[in-house]
């Protein structure tokens, strides 16, 4: 006699970048629909072996990748790369940026800000100044790593409370992030 499997509760919360289709029941991302019971697309990856090995998946890992589109896999935001050393934790950012391990970049040392535009002073009340190391990836794009060798004294841990470096693009430095990489990138005191 065959078991029976219980009904499985509905699934209104969609991945990043999907919504719910109360039609089909399904979940659409723009360019094809995502079904939640099987965790796969029912549909092929329009832009082919592009996004990846397998056309049906979402993402190799939802938890540290999102694919807010239905394209091609990125780094969610909020995911960390904690590394052993600085040293470390500047390579796997300028791996990821793909950022040439040879290159020198340009040090740009600016005054460190909070989040409300106001600068950071340090203990004697000096601004406490922070290093913006300028590249160009391989495909020719201006990058920006931040290095807060501080952190952030109101941040969470793995979100900025320990030092770390974050990948910007040139457009928007502050706030910013640069396709394919992490939010931080954390190294111990």
């Amino acid at each position: 006699m065959p078991r029976r499997q219980p009904p499985r509760p509905p699934q209104p919360l969609p991945l990043p970048g999907q919504y719910h289709d109360d039609e089909s029941g399904l979940h659409y991302n723009r360019h094809r629909y995502y079904d939640p019971e099987i965790g796969r697309f029912i549909s092929r990856d329009p832009i082919g072996l592009m996004g990846g090995i397998n056309i049906h998946s979402y993402t190799l890992n939802p938890i540290t990748w999102i694919d807010p589109l239905g394209l091609s896999e990125c780094p969610n935001k909020k995911t960390w790369f904690n590394a052993k050393s600085r040293r470390e934790a500047l390579r796997q950012a300028k791996r990821d940026a793909r950022i040439p391990m040879n290159q020198r970049p340009k040090v740009m040392r600016e005054d460190l800000e909070d989040g409300h535009g106001n600068t950071v002073l340090g203990p004697n009340y000096e601004p406490v100044t922070t290093r913006n190391y300028h590249y160009t990836n391989i495909d020719g794009k201006p990058v920006i790593i931040q290095e807060h060798s501080m952190g952030h004294e109101k941040a969470t841990p793995c979100h900025g409370a320990e030092p770390h470096f974050n990948v910007r693009p040139i457009s928007n430095p502050k706030t910013g992030s640069f396709p394919k990489t992490h939010g931080h990138y954390n190294f111990p005191r």
